[in-house]
């Protein structure tokens, strides 16, 4: 994604969730919608293939990199941690 297609896009994405938010009544413990949710996923995934850390999508929508990490880990989209090494004997 382009730098700016990144920022247009989270911010239409921030702007929503905090629609969201004040229906809420700004309440800390508001739910954000599921089709909401996964749209914010999806952009959260696309970015981080960038080299965006959840951090700093996280603070791009608003939210806290804690409840990004929990929504992508829900979705099923997160890479679990582990990567495949090749092991190769010594000379």
């Amino acid at each position: 994604m382009s730098d700016d297609h990144v920022e247009e896009q989270g911010q239409h994405l921030r702007d929503e969730l905090d629609r969201e938010r004040r229906k809420a009544g700004g309440s800390h413990r508001w739910r954000c919608s599921e089709e909401l949710r996964l749209r914010v996923v999806a952009y959260a995934v696309a970015c981080s293939l960038d080299g965006d850390s959840h951090a700093q999508t996280a603070s791009r929508l608003g939210l806290t990199q804690s409840t990004l990490s929990r929504w992508i880990r829900e979705a099923g989209e997160s890479d679990p941690g582990f990567r495949s090494v090749a092991i190769v004997p010594s000379e």
